[in-house]
């Protein structure tokens, strides 16, 4: 079973301008086509099955910017679905979780909390276990 990246595009100049990441986030993965949906928003529906490991990543669209993943919460963390951590091994601010259903399928919501210099702003995705 592949592991499935998760690359999270942020226009931060847009972000901190208007105080949201509502519009300002593109998400895409590598489960190529027919595999999730609503990819270039932040409404990505990731498909995953139960043991897979799912890797976070995030950029800024102008490289004078940061942007660091700063956590994870919602339905998808709260039910112990998966529950991402910062990769220590890396060192480049990913974070990995195994999803981990116990044979249950269903949509799961969850929340990614980003560091925008001094500012922390959120936005809401899904995973889809089937």
């Amino acid at each position: 079973m592949n592991n499935i990246y998760i690359v999270i595009a942020v226009d931060t100049v847009g972000a901190l301008a208007a105080n949201t990441l509502e519009g300002y986030v593109y998400m895409v993965d590598t489960n190529q086509y027919l595999g999730s949906w609503q990819e270039g928003t932040s409404q990505l529906h990731t498909v995953c099955q139960d043991g897979q490991i799912l890797v976070w990543s995030a950029r800024p669209l102008d490289l004078s910017n940061q942007v660091d993943i700063e956590s994870f919460s919602g339905t998808m963390t709260s039910e112990s679905i998966c529950k991402p951590q910062l990769s220590l091994m890396d060192g480049d601010g990913t974070w990995a979780g195994c999803v981990e259903t116990k044979g249950s399928f269903g949509s799961y919501p969850y929340t990614v909390s980003l560091a925008l210099g001094s500012k922390t702003l959120s936005f809401n995705a899904y995973i889809k276990v089937v």
